[in-house]
């Protein structure tokens, strides 16, 4: 029933049957999406509140909002397990501080978690992952002298 007052035209039914209409259109899953959602939990106090759908703004940008955290965990995890591989890696004995399976992923790994404390705005944590994924380009660079030694090492013997 129309109540007159504070929340004016907002509460009368012609005016929540055109906000749902507007809502919902012809495709049936936004109809039961509206309906699980639209009337039984009000997102805010404002009337026509009742009637956002999760198409709607305000739900879409916290949507990507929690996309967003969920992406940033995932890469943090990937990264942290990049780097703890390489270690226990090297550590098992399976693979040597030069190769480059171990300077790959440490390089990759930490580079991932810079990313990550940049997002969060963790000077320290920017500091360490960046500065361990220059310490492991060093290991490239003596891994690429140390074959280019080996290589003219080994021409010098075969000729």
């Amino acid at each position: 029933m129309w109540r007159a007052g504070d929340r004016g035209q907002l509460d009368s039914p012609t005016h929540r049957a055109g906000v749902m209409r507007n809502h919902i259109g012809a495709d049936p899953f936004q109809r039961l999406l509206v309906r699980c959602f639209a009337g039984n939990f009000p997102l805010q106090s404002h009337p026509a509140a009742r009637y956002r759908t999760p198409f709607s703004r305000g739900v879409r940008q916290g949507v990507r909002e929690h996309i967003h955290i969920m992406v940033m965990q995932v890469i943090s995890v990937v990264g942290a397990l990049m780097v703890l591989v390489a270690y226990g890696l090297i550590q098992a004995g399976t693979w040597r501080e030069l190769d480059a399976g171990y300077l790959a992923l440490n390089i990759l790994g930490s580079l991932l978690l810079g990313i990550v404390a940049i997002e969060d705005r963790r000077v320290g944590f920017v500091l360490l992952e960046f500065a361990w994924a220059g310490i492991a380009l060093v290991g490239v660079a003596r891994a690429i002298r140390a074959r280019r030694a080996a290589r003219s090492l080994y021409i010098a013997h075969t000729q």
